[in-house]
Parts: C-alpha cells; structure tokens; sequence
C-alpha cells in the first residue's frame, strides 16, 4: 500500500496508541517541512523526505495531523472533540496521545 508514495522506503512505521504526557495547552504546534502526504483507504501515508522514513496513520492521527498546523493544543483539542462528537476529556486523551505520537515520529514540532 505504501507503494502508491513513490519512493523507496527503508522503513515504515506505524502509529501507536501509546499514553504520552500530557502537552502543555498553549503550545503552538507545525507541521515538518518535507513531508508528503498520500492518502490510503485507511488513513495517509506521511513520506519524511529528511530521513527516507514513512509513517503510515490510522483516520485519527491524520486528523490530529491536519488539524494541529497553527494551532494551540486546546485547539487541536477543541477540533478533535468536534470532529468525533465527544467530550472534552475524551478527545484531549486522544488528541494528547497523537501529538506526543507524531512529535515523536518527527513530522510535527511545537513551540
């Protein structure tokens, strides 16, 4: 599936549903630069023209990642609940746990 990116990766990695802790609410967060992204039947393939790395993300990741560019983090929060019909506490675990997930893997930075 990863093949439709159009390069040759030396790894794939995929998002984990890891707990994190929690990011500060005023943090700014922004996309990676370099990255491409290739939508999939279930979820986006984010391609890291940096490290030659491709992260595969489940539906929520891509929408905690396509939402985060320019936001705060209880904005992100703010649009998760929103986007899934939940509440405030549901969505800052969910929205919390996919920041630190893609912090982690590099194609976000906050500051």
């Amino acid at each position: 599936a990863l093949r439709s990116i159009g390069h040759d990766c030396r790894r794939v990695t995929a998002m984990t549903d890891a707990i994190t802790t929690p990011e500060p609410a005023t943090l700014v967060w922004s996309r990676v630069a370099g990255i491409e992204a290739n939508d999939l039947p279930d979820g986006v393939a984010l391609y890291d023209e940096r490290t030659k790395t491709a992260h595969h993300l489940n539906a929520i990741a891509m929408l905690v990642w396509e939402v985060a560019d320019g936001r705060t983090t209880d904005q992100v929060i703010d649009a998760v609940a929103a986007a899934l019909e939940t509440e405030q506490t549901e969505a800052s675990h969910i929205a919390q746990t996919a920041l630190g997930s893609l912090l982690g893997i590099g194609v976000l930075t906050s500051a």
